[in-house]
């Protein structure tokens, strides 16, 4: 059916978009945590080494959150030093538009097609009817 090829099609152009958008908000998510913490890891780091250890200690989430947020952007950036977090964003935001209609029109193709398969199945029921109907009298014509 054509309808079948237009439903996976758009379900083909959705997994794309949905790995993408994953990654993108790894990625943000990364961001936003370096960003939050940014301010304590400087803190830490301009601490004096006898304090640093105590310092550490009274604030490990936070720290840990930002080192984990720092490997994760060193990976990702390549070398790059400019965070392109509104170009993230601005991807991300496009992308949940192209989704939400991508989306919209599987259902409707989807509900198109329950349909379908249901007025075919009636069809069928309704032929195979007829012919149980019609089968017999001929059955009963070469019997005589």
């Amino acid at each position: 059916m054509f309808d079948y090829g237009k439903q996976r099609g758009i379900a083909e152009k959705l997994k794309p978009i949905d790995r993408r958008l994953k990654t993108l908000d790894e990625h943000i998510s990364n961001v936003e945590k370096y960003f939050q913490y940014r301010d304590i890891h400087r803190k830490y780091k301009q601490q004096k080494p006898k304090k640093q250890e105590a310092f550490y200690e009274s604030h490990r989430m936070e720290l840990t959150h930002y080192e984990a947020a720092e490997r994760y952007l060193n990976a990702v950036m390549n070398g790059k030093t400019s965070i392109p977090l509104k170009a993230w964003k601005a991807e991300r935001d496009k992308l949940n538009g192209e989704k939400k209609e991508l989306t919209r029109q599987y259902y409707a193709l989807k509900d198109e097609v329950k349909e379908v398969e249901q007025i075919r199945r009636n069809v069928y029921s309704i032929l195979m009817e007829e012919n149980g109907r019609e089968q017999p009298t001929r059955k009963h014509e070469h019997e005589r």
